[in-house]
């Protein structure tokens, strides 16, 4: 103002653009370490965004953002590999950018496959543990890449991983390898059962001097080695004849010698059955005793008897009685079915001789 005179002018303030005043840094970590990017702000109340390669990220299981203030954070969580990328805080069209670099943790293999023993028809299962997810692994088999089929189920679920072979065979035996990047771990299948007997004690009869077999089915894996004995006494090996699923004993000629309880012991390197088998071996019975004529009449003689001493390890079941004419060489059959230690044998000529001779039948 000078005099009279008055001169006014209007003061317009423009605000100053919110502008990054701490840059993002390049960060590097450690796999499966979280990660932060921090930058600081002009101004406090500025809007940003995220992005990762350019395209924007928002809160999640993954990501945390964070303001305090003019400083904005963004924590990538449980760094990956795959997160290796450029990470961005934009303010408008403004951007602040920095990389992450992920140091890869070595592969580790926690917890490796066991050796399998498993009987012939059995589905087994390897399963190996690594120290983390997301790992390619192939499985081998004798060295040979195993693929996917019907043979074999390959199932990997987070750090674990199986191998499933179907109904196993001999020829499915071998080493199985799992390889995860630079390691590897290995183990054995073998078919593996210890000998199960396939019936109960066993109780049987065979006639003396008639050859005779006796056999034991069994199931085992490796092949058993196999030994009978009678009385606690081992029996001749020239008379056993073992195969992968039965042993069998011969008796050429049994005799009563040969019968009692035979005990057959059946094993391989997983173990042990045991079976029995009660032999009866029957004989023919002694010589009836003390026979004799109790009466004659026309045409007919009455004969008696004693029980033979042996029944030859059988019930008797009836007696024979045979006649001969002294004029003639073979005898004639007068009953086989007598069953008390007397008969009358009629159809006699008069005024002839006659022999009679009696025989104890068993079973």
């Amino acid at each position: 103002m000078v005099g009279d005179d008055k001169c006014a002018a209007e003061l317009i303030i423009s605000e100053a653009p919110t502008d990054f005043t701490a840059q993002l840094k390049d960060q590097t970590v450690t796999e499966f370490e979280d990660a932060e990017f921090t930058c600081k702000l002009s101004k406090e109340k500025a809007a940003v965004k995220w992005y990762r390669n350019g395209r924007e990220i928002r809160e999640g299981p993954r990501y945390h953002m964070e303001r305090d203030g003019k400083t904005c954070r963004l924590i990538v969580k449980e760094c990956r590999p795959d997160d290796e990328c450029e990470y961005a805080c934009g303010l408008d069209e403004r951007r602040s950018r920095a990389r992450l670099f992920v140091e890869e943790t070595p592969v580790e293999i926690v917890r490796p496959p066991q050796d399998v023993f498993e009987p012939p028809g059995s589905d087994v299962v390897f399963e190996v543990e690594l120290n983390k997810d997301r790992v390619e692994v192939k499985w081998m088999r004798n060295n040979m890449i195993i693929v996917q089929g019907d043979k074999y189920q390959m199932i990997s679920e987070g750090k674990i991983h199986r191998l499933q072979v179907c109904e196993i065979r001999p020829r499915d035996q071998g080493e199985y390898r799992i390889v995860a990047k630079e390691k590897d771990a290995r183990a054995k299948l073998e078919l593996a059962a210890m000998p199960k007997i396939k019936t109960t004690d066993q109780n049987l009869v065979t006639d003396a001097g008639k050859p005779f077999i006796m056999s034991v089915p069994y199931d085992a894996y490796p092949r058993a080695d196999v030994e009978w004995f009678l009385c606690d006494s081992s029996l001749p090996v020239q008379n056993v004849d073992t195969t992968t699923d039965k042993t069998e004993y011969r008796l050429k000629s049994p005799t009563k010698e040969e019968q009692g309880r035979y005990k057959v012991v059946i094993k391989n390197k997983h173990g042990e059955g045991v079976a029995f088998i009660n032999l009866d071996v029957i004989d023919v019975p002694g010589p009836v005793k003390a026979l004799r004529v109790t009466d004659t009449a026309d045409g007919e003689v009455s004969l008696a008897w004693e029980e033979p001493e042996s029944d030859g390890g059988s019930k008797i079941v009836a007696y024979v009685v045979e006649r001969r004419d002294l004029k003639r060489k073979t005898w004639t059959l007068a009953t086989d079915r007598a069953d008390t230690p007397e008969y009358c044998v009629s159809g006699l000529q008069k005024d002839s001789w006659y022999l009679f001779r009696v025989c104890a039948r068993n079973r």
